[in-house]
Order: structure tokens, then sequence, then C-alpha cells
């Protein structure tokens, strides 16, 4: 496949980019943290802009395509986590950006694919919009939502014993009887509303 090395702009921020740019292309603004050495095989360098989310440039010769990840920290546990990385994905979905979501116990990450650099700014826009809206009953996320809760319930661990490795390992899973909050009632989403305000901010973002 051929190799694609659109530069994209950069000084926007929220992620960690990983783009086929080359290595000569210019730095980022802000404060460079940590960076690979000169001549490594891929370049990776670590950013802090005031007021924003660190961001990770990745840049690596034969990538088919730029990508940008944003990538959130929740350490709520994987009810809470799935509930708010489904929420952001069906936001953004309705936005218009063919996004994907990858979930993890206490984190999840949110992917797109950049075929054209302007769409990076409305992406960004997009994104601090879906961390900043309220969650109410009865939205198009908050059903998707359930459904996602509901399928972590429809595939439980092995053993509760099991529950313990999972939190080490950040698998995805609930024991038989442990507690799942109800999304459908009121108090749900106003648990959930709050988890959204502890997790969806910048602190929390890279």
């Amino acid at each position: 496949m051929r190799s694609l090395r659109p530069a994209l702009p950069l000084p926007l921020v929220l992620l960690a980019a990983c783009a086929g740019a080359t290595r000569g292309a210019p730095p980022s603004p802000g404060r460079a943290l940590v960076s690979t050495p000169d001549g490594s095989v891929g370049r990776i360098e670590v950013r802090h802009l005031d007021a924003q989310p660190r961001l990770t440039l990745v840049s690596r010769d034969g990538d088919p395509a730029p990508a940008l990840v944003a990538s959130v920290a929740t350490d709520l546990g994987s009810v809470a986590t799935t509930a708010l990385a489904t929420v952001v994905e069906a936001r953004l979905l309705a936005a218009g950006f063919d996004v994907d979501a990858r979930i993890d116990r206490s984190a999840f990450r949110v992917r797109l694919l950049v075929k054209d650099a302007a769409r990076v700014a409305p992406f960004l826009r997009a994104l601090s919009a879906a961390f900043a809206q309220p969650i109410v009953a009865g939205s198009p996320e908050v059903a998707r939502a359930i459904e996602r809760v509901q399928a972590l319930r429809a595939s439980p661990l092995d053993a509760p014993e099991l529950s313990a490795i999972a939190a080490c390992t950040g698998r995805l899973g609930l024991a038989g009887a442990e507690p799942v909050v109800d999304l459908e009632t009121p108090a749900g989403v106003r648990e959930l509303e709050g988890w959204r305000t502890a997790a969806l901010h910048a602190g929390r973002t890279s």
C-alpha cells in the first residue's frame, strides 16, 4: 500500500496524533517534555501546552494514513468507562465524524482517521463539545450507553475472584453479582452526568 504523508496542522490540541509525517516536519507548539533519540525508527515526542492536555506526536515512515486518538483516563471502572466512551462516540458520530471507541476498564480511546487535514479543527471542536455537553435522560447517547452496559452484564467474568485480576490488567468485565447502575432511571443518569464532569476534561485527556 502506498504511504500517505500529509502534514497535519498541529497547533490544535487535546489529542495524541499518529501521523505519517516525515522526520523533518517542523516542531509543534509547546514545550517538549520527552522525545526519542535522533535516528530512531519512529519518533515520539510529548509536548506540554498551557491549559491543554499533553500532546503526544508519533511520526512513522510507512503509515497508510494519519490519525488522531483522544485518550481519556477515567479511573472509574468498567461500567462508567463504557458508558462515557459510548456517549462521546455517539456524539461525535452524530456530528459527522466516523470515529470508533476502544474501551478498557479505566480508560478509553476515540480514534479518527484523518483523510483531510481541514477536518482536524472541526473534530477538536466537536470533541470539546462532546465532553462539555450535559447528559440528559432519554437522549440517543444514553440509549446506546444502556445497550453497551447491558452487554457487559451479558458476558460476566467466569468467577468473582477474577475481578482483582481484571482490575490489574485493565480488562473490561463484571462479576456475576456486581451491582450495575440503572441508566434507565433519573438517578442513574444523574450518576452518569457526575462521571462526565469528573472524567471528561483536559486534565484526564491526551
